[in-house]
């Protein structure tokens, strides 16, 4: 019984220890996750994107444009 009862306290131990080290890695990634770290990861993505859309608009911009004039 005394045995039993050693072995559950190390697993126990262990698992504290284990879970303990699993917030200690998840507390330091999220004060790294500032808004600036954020910004930097995904804005230049969101930019090609403008880039791209303004283009496409643009174009359709043009040929609106034309075809307004054509029918004038």
């Amino acid at each position: 019984m005394v045995r039993e009862a050693d072995l559950i306290r190390s697993e126990i131990d262990q698992t504290r220890t284990d879970l303990d080290r699993k917030l200690m890695r998840l507390e330091a990634r999220a004060r790294e996750m500032t808004p600036r770290r954020y910004a930097q990861r995904f804005v230049r993505e969101r930019a090609f994107e403008r880039v791209v859309g303004s283009a496409l608009i643009l174009a359709g911009a043009l040929m609106a444009w034309r075809n307004y004039r054509r029918t004038c």
